[in-house]
């Protein structure tokens, strides 16, 4: 299991996004709003009886699941999830079914830190999410945006020049034709 942890901006959810295109088999859900029942099951009543609905954990089995703003799950939902990432399974005890749902998942969450991200501060506190459902991940990864105005200055006129259609030979081409003076770079 992964955890991505940083700043916003940089690219977490773009991340989760491009893995579940990725993978086969693949569940890319939102922990705002996100219950229990949604990650794990919900009993449903048809006519006079009741059925399991898979949610996102169990639906994801031998695929992954990717949760994004994964700090935003309440903790009462989120301690639904420590049976699925140490044993694999559920256990469910609903409307009178009794079963064990395999939920065979690899997950990757994203979360931003609480405020700005605090090196000097353990993980707990930078996320707010417990040190037992922590321990669970495999690998956290933390991603920090650190100030730089030359650096944000670069990209922000990368994405402008790509979102304009302009390659970056059309931009040097068009500043030659705007200064006859400048040195000629072949085509």
């Amino acid at each position: 299991h992964l955890l991505l942890v940083g700043d916003p901006g940089t690219g977490k959810s773009q991340f989760l996004r491009y893995a579940a295109k990725l993978a086969p088999r693949s569940v890319l859900t939102t922990g705002t709003g996100t219950t229990s029942a949604g990650l794990t099951c919900s009993a449903v009543r048809e006519g006079h009886e009741f059925m399991l609905e898979a949610g996102a954990l169990v639906l994801a089995d031998r695929g992954i699941c990717c949760i994004d703003e994964f700090g935003s799950i309440r903790d009462h939902d989120r301690a639904t999830i420590h049976e699925a990432m140490e044993q694999q399974t559920i256990s469910v005890a609903k409307a009178g079914l009794v079963c064990s749902l395999k939920t065979r998942t690899t997950i990757i969450a994203a979360t931003n830190a609480k405020g700005h991200f605090d090196p000097d501060a353990d993980l707990s506190t930078n996320t707010g999410i417990a040190g037992p459902l922590l321990s669970r991940f495999d690998m956290v990864l933390v991603l920090l945006d650190r100030p730089n105005d030359e650096w944000d200055r670069t990209v922000s006129e990368f994405i402008l020049r790509a979102q304009a259609g302009l390659a970056q030979d059309e931009t040097v081409i068009a500043s030659q034709d705007a200064d006859p003076a400048a040195p000629h770079m072949p085509t």
